[in-house]
């Protein structure tokens, strides 16, 4: 699973950093930065409870994308 951040959408209230903060960090003016990464299944954890408690819905957790087969 990864975290995407919608920045358009947050507002740097900082909930998500409270509620996951082995995931999120923030940047200088205060906004959230997620992981670019896979993340563990602790962080996922923190991470759902993050996502659920962001109060502007800028937060969402996709699944990671399957690797590439090389078909042979």
């Amino acid at each position: 699973m990864k975290l995407l951040v919608n920045p358009v959408a947050c507002d740097g209230i900082g909930m998500c950093t409270q509620l996951a903060p082995d995931v999120v960090t923030t940047d200088s003016w205060g906004f959230p930065v997620a992981p670019n990464r896979d993340l563990s299944g602790s962080e996922v954890k923190q991470t759902k409870r993050a996502v659920a408690g962001c109060p502007k819905r800028a937060l969402l957790l996709v699944p990671s994308p399957e690797p590439a087969s090389s078909g042979r």
